[in-house]
This record gives C-alpha cells, sequence and structure tokens, in this order.
C-alpha cells in the first residue's frame, strides 16, 4: 500500500489548470486560435448510462498549443524556463496527426527552443538539468520515477479535490499498469508513458459517476510531470473506473456471457494457452473472442463492445499486473472475488504471464542497457543532442537515435479490430 509521504509539500498545492512557469517566457495562448485540452462532459464522452457510466480516455485533440520559442541564442537558464511549460502535455498533443499533419510543424518549433542553445557550458548546464531532473542516463532511476510520478499524481489528484471540497468524497482503491512494458522492465527512458495503466476511485454517493471521473481526470492531468510521464494521446491516459462501474461492467458481462454459454472447448483452448506466448493475439483470446461476440458496437448499447475490451485490459492487469495503490482492508475481499472469477481468470488480451514467461525484450528495449556507458563517452555536443532526441521522443518527433524508439509490428491490431 502507497505510504502517502508527500502531503506535507503539497499543503499549498493549488487546484488546475495548471503548474506556473516564469511569465517572461510562458506561452502566448490566443484562445481564439488555440484549443486547449477541454475537460468538458463532450470532452470526456461518457456515455449517459445510469447505474455506470463507461469512462472514455481523454481524446487530446485540437492544435498544440505554440510556445513563444526567441529567434535568437539562449543560455540554460532560458532553455529551462521555456521547457518548465512542457511540465503540461497541451504543447505536445499527437492524437490528431493523421488528420493535421501540420500539428507536427507546431510541436517541432515548440522544441526549436533546444537548438538555441550552442554554447558548450550552457549546454553542460542544462544537461546537468536534465540529469537532476529525469534521472538520466541511469534508465532504472528514470523508470521508478515514472511510477513514481504515476503513484504521486493519481494520490495528490484525490488530496487536492478532498481539500477543495472539505469531505473525503474521492477515495483511489487501487491502481496499476502492465509491468511488461519499458517502465516496468527498469528500462524507461523520460517521457515514457505507462502501459495500461488504470485508476478505480470511489466517491461517497453525491458526485454521479460522470462528475467523479470528470473531476478526478482534470487533477490528474494537470497534476503529473510530462517532461517524465506522457499522456499526450490517449491510449497513454490511464483507464479510469469508478468501483460502481467495475461492479456493473461486471456483472453484465456475467449476465451477458455466462459460464454456460461459453463453450467448455473454449475454456480448455484458454487453459492450454495459460503462460505461454502466442504471437498471434486472436490465437491468444478463444474465450475473451466468444464473450465479446455476445455485445455489440451499437453506440445505443449501455456496454459495446470496445468498452468490454477496455474492462478485459483492465482485469488482466487488476490480476497480473503491478499493483502500486492498494486501499487494502475493506476491499481485499472484493479484489478477490473479480480475480477468482471466470472472466478476470481467462482475460490474456496483453499475454503478461506469457510475456513474462517468455523472457525476451523488444529490441528497442534491450538496446537501452547501452545507454548509461555510451553515453558517459560522449562529448557535450553528443550528449545534449541525445537529451534532445528523447525530449522530442515524447510526441513521437524524434529524428536520430531511433535505435531506442523505433516500434516493432503492432501484433495486437488483428485482434483489437475484432474486439471493437
Amino acid at each position: 500500500m502507497l505510504i502517502i509521504d508527500f502531503l506535507p509539500s503539497i499543503k499549498n498545492v493549488q487546484p488546475s489548470p495548471k503548474k506556473q512557469v516564469n511569465s517572461s517566457v510562458s506561452s502566448k495562448i490566443d484562445s481564439k486560435s488555440h484549443s486547449k485540452v477541454d475537460f468538458s462532459s463532450e470532452c470526456i464522452k461518457n456515455y449517459n448510462l445510469g447505474a455506470g457510466i463507461v469512462s472514455r480516455k481523454i481524446p487530446f485533440t485540437g492544435k498544440p498549443l505554440s510556445l513563444d520559442v526567441p529567434n535568437h541564442e539562449i543560455g540554460a537558464e532560458e532553455a529551462i524556463r521555456i521547457y518548465e511549460n512542457l511540465y503540461n502535455g497541451e504543447y505536445l498533443n499527437i492524437f490528431d496527426d493523421k488528420d493535421h499533419p501540420e500539428y507536427k510543424d507546431i510541436r517541432l518549433k515548440n522544441y526549436s527552443f533546444l537548438d538555441r542553445v550552442s554554447d558548450k557550458n550552457e549546454k553542460e548546464r542544462f544537461i546537468r538539468y536534465y540529469q537532476e531532473l529525469t534521472g538520466f542516463p541511469d534508465i532504472k532511476t528514470v523508470s521508478q520515477k515514472l511510477e513514481d510520478v504515476f503513484k504521486t499524481s493519481l494520490t495528490k489528484a484525490e488530496y487536492i479535490l478532498n481539500t477543495n471540497e472539505k469531505t473525503d468524497k474521492y477515495s483511489v482503491i487501487w491502481s496499476g499498469y502492465n509491468q511488461t512494458c519499458s517502465v516496468g522492465h527498469g528500462k524507461a527512458l523520460p517521457g515514457s508513458d505507462i502501459d495500461a495503466a488504470f485508476i478505480v476511485i470511489k466517491g461517497d454517493g453525491s458526485y454521479n459517476e460522470q462528475e467523479l471521473i470528470h473531476e478526478f481526470s482534470k487533477e490528474l492531468w494537470f497534476g503529473t510531470d510530462q517532461r517524465i510521464l506522457s499522456y499526450n494521446h490517449p491510449d497513454a491516459f490511464p483507464q479510469i473506473y469508478t468501483l460502481k462501474q467495475v461492479e456493473d461492467i461486471f456483472n453484465t458481462i456475467n449476465s451477458r456471457a455466462p459460464e454456460h454459454l461459453i463453450s467448455q472447448e473454449c475454456k480448455s483452448q484458454q487453459e492450454k494457452i495459460k503462460g505461454n506466448y502466442c504471437k498471434s493475439y486472436i490465437d491468444a483470446n478463444p474465450y475473451f473472442l466468444a464473450v465479446s461476440s455476445r455485445f455489440t458496437k451499437n453506440s445505443w448499447e449501455k456496454y459495446k463492445k470496445s468498452d468490454i475490451k477496455n474492462f478485459g485490459f483492465f482485469a488482466e492487469c487488476l490480476r497480473d499486473g503491478k499493483i502500486v495503490y492498494d486501499k487494502g482492508n475493506d476491499y481485499d475481499n472484493l479484489r478477490q472475488r473479480y480475480i477468482n472469477s471466470e472472466f478476470f481468470k481467462m482475460c490474456n488480451l496483453s499475454q503478461i504471464k506469457g510475456i513474462q514467461n517468455m523472457r525476451t525484450l523488444k529490441p528497442k528495449i534491450s538496446s537501452r542497457d547501452e545507454i548509461p556507458a555510451n553515453f558517459n563517452k560522449m562529448n557535450i555536443d553528443e550528449k545534449y543532442d541525445l537529451i534532445k532526441d528523447i525530449i522530442r521522443a515524447s510526441s513521437e518527433d524524434n529524428m536520430v537515435y531511433n535505435q531506442y524508439f523505433n516500434k516493432r509490428e503492432d501484433l495486437y491490431a488483428p485482434l483489437i479490430n475484432q474486439i471493437t
């Protein structure tokens, strides 16, 4: 269970919208020409479901905000002040790139302050600052910082909301992620995300489910240092459920896809796969495909196929993932009830156990073992260029050190196409 050791340091923390930065380099935001991340109910895009609302991941749409970057040479101090703007993720949105490739140009201009530092001594000062902030080049330390930022930001969101409301309306029950990602292997780089992160929260009943997720998501977004942990695209943001939603979706699955409607052959196939990695994610999930077939894509449905898919990833992580926050005590029996159910036992969408047993890493992750030694051999210019590329890589705009970021074939796609 997480010990809340940061609370004395955030007594005076103010709620969103954002961390303040030096006004001399803060971005010039024109509300008529730039779209901020909108946390309206339309943005969250929850379905109004009565007993439960399926939480949609926040769509990070709209034009990235533009930073006011000088055209002249700058020193480390000014570069650091500009870099502090990137604490907030709305400068690096990547979700709309497919429809608006010109958004990449905005991000590259935002990053251009890094190119304005040319003096070696100033570069060295920025490098020292970056190392202290992120832990780089010690990728194990970087990974721990990412996990710590995740834990602290969700607990801070709970604390701020309860302080503002002068009540204990909000309570984080469970949180975790798929530890087969780079963070779990201790090989993450600054600005990475965390795979299949989830948060389960509970209110006191005075807020409806949509408001609860809306307020918590907003504080989580603005309370996360996205230079460390990036939320600049929808799949990076944690899947947030209320405890009431978890129970409602769980009961709906048991009602729509009861055990007796799933063939014994299907269950036997799933049991044989248990703990073994399958290159085909479709072959790895006969049970889930059978459950998914009991749901439709129809928008008027209380829970669609995509909602059950999201819940399947959550179920596997609650069972086999790394739990970083556990309220414990009153909720232990409830968690055991879930993970001992047939649905939770059979979910295998991420193949967490299979990947762990396979004991091999993605090439981009294994190649990072060489980073600390290589970095220490580099001269100042080379170190600075690598750090520039890592900063740009959080929005997939890196240019040079592709071996540390290259994506492999998307093995998930055929399965996702079938279950959404």
